[in-house]
């Protein structure tokens, strides 16, 4: 049995619930969206990068690179994934890092960007994040030999944001007859 101090009628009732669809309605509205962008992360050497999920493929660990005799050292060579072939790009001689052996190990991130399909070599891929888009602030690094906007921006815990159009359009990329 209810106690009468707690006893409520169809109104009391009605307020209440009046009230909590009040409450739902005004915090569903406060709550503004924030747009975030996935970031597949790859690590190469000791700095962390990001991808647009949306130009990934897939990732593969690497497995049956060839190298190819005549290209730049930032090319490892080629991968056959389900009898196709791609270019291996090695980000490591490409930014400029230390990089003594072709790669052994590690995976390739697969991705597709500037009408290019093109494997990315990382030594490791951590997963995907989702960074609000508001955390990517402008890069304040000027690496030499690196095409000016490759870094599209850096969260604040120091993720580079690779733009890979940038990336892929870079003319010293390109493979030439000699």
């Amino acid at each position: 049995m209810t106690p009468p101090n707690l006893a409520l009628d169809a109104n009391g009732i009605q307020q209440i619930l009046e009230e909590r669809a009040r409450t739902l309605a005004r915090s569903a509205a406060d709550e503004s969206v924030v747009k975030t962008m996935p970031l597949v992360e790859l690590v190469i050497g000791a700095e962390h990068f990001g991808v647009n999920l949306h130009q990934v493929q897939e990732i593969q660990p690497l497995k049956g690179l060839t190298p190819v005799p005549g290209v730049g050292a930032h090319w490892a060579g080629v991968v056959n994934l389900r009898g196709r072939l791609y270019p291996v790009l090695d980000l490591r001689h490409y930014l400029g890092h230390p990089a003594f052996a072709v790669p052994d190990g590690g995976q390739i991130v697969l991705v597709a960007a500037a009408k290019l399909e093109v494997a990315l070599w990382t030594s490791d891929v951590l997963g995907v994040r989702h960074v609000p888009q508001d955390d990517i602030q402008p890069s304040m690094l000027d690496a030499r030999g690196v095409p000016q906007n490759l870094i599209a921006g850096v969260t604040s815990d120091l993720l580079s944001v690779l733009d890979l159009d940038v990336l892929l359009s870079d003319p010293k990329l390109a493979v030439k007859d000699n």
